[in-house]
């Protein structure tokens, strides 16, 4: 027959003193099934609070939504003229939703304006790629002196890669090239 570590040590322990078994059997190593069990009850109750805390900085996504709706269904007027506060809110709701909105209005000649909004604050809000992405459609969209002075940023900017600085100075070169002519 096989005895485990706690048979054996109660074993050893009854040898010794009564007072000590009494105190070691209800101990149970510190915790008792009573205690376990308030334990239990505090981590939930610990967890509930810390859950809600870190919830009370989001926010009910249905206007956002409603909008997307409304994209959808071809009535994009409240898109039209963005306020920062309506692209941050678009921004949280999706990572790619502004790159995907732009793109969206990008397609009607008389909202391109807006869609150049919401590209640039992707450029400047989103994460990897939709800013990348984003970038492209403004640079797209642009005219050739917003096209220079986006290269300009993409050339000053320090966590831009030597492949991506590589591609912006060709880019300038022949940008600059294609003004001198256009003037000329």
């Amino acid at each position: 027959m096989w005895l485990s570590p706690v048979h054996i040590l109660k074993y050893h322990l009854s040898k010794t003193n009564k007072k000590s078994i009494a105190h070691f059997s209800n101990r149970s190593f510190g915790l008792s099934f009573l205690s376990s069990k308030r334990i239990f009850f505090i981590s939930l109750i610990f967890l509930f609070f810390i859950f809600t805390a870190s919830c009370t900085g989001k926010y009910d996504k249905d206007e956002e939504l409603l909008l997307i709706d409304e994209l959808y269904s071809g009535n994009a007027s409240k898109l039209i003229n963005p306020d920062n506060k309506l692209l941050k809110k678009l921004n949280n709701t999706d990572e790619g939703a502004l790159y995907c909105i732009g793109l969206y209005l990008k397609k009607d000649k008389s909202t391109i304006n807006s869609a150049k909004e919401f590209f640039s604050y992707a450029v400047e809000n989103s994460v990897f790629p939709y800013n990348k992405l984003a970038r492209n459609e403004l640079y797209k969209l642009s005219s050739n002196d917003e096209r220079l002075k986006l290269i300009e940023e993409i050339i000053a900017d320090e966590n831009t890669s030597f492949e991506e600085k590589d591609s912006a100075y060709k880019k300038r070169e022949k940008l600059l090239f294609f003004l001198k002519n256009l003037i000329n």
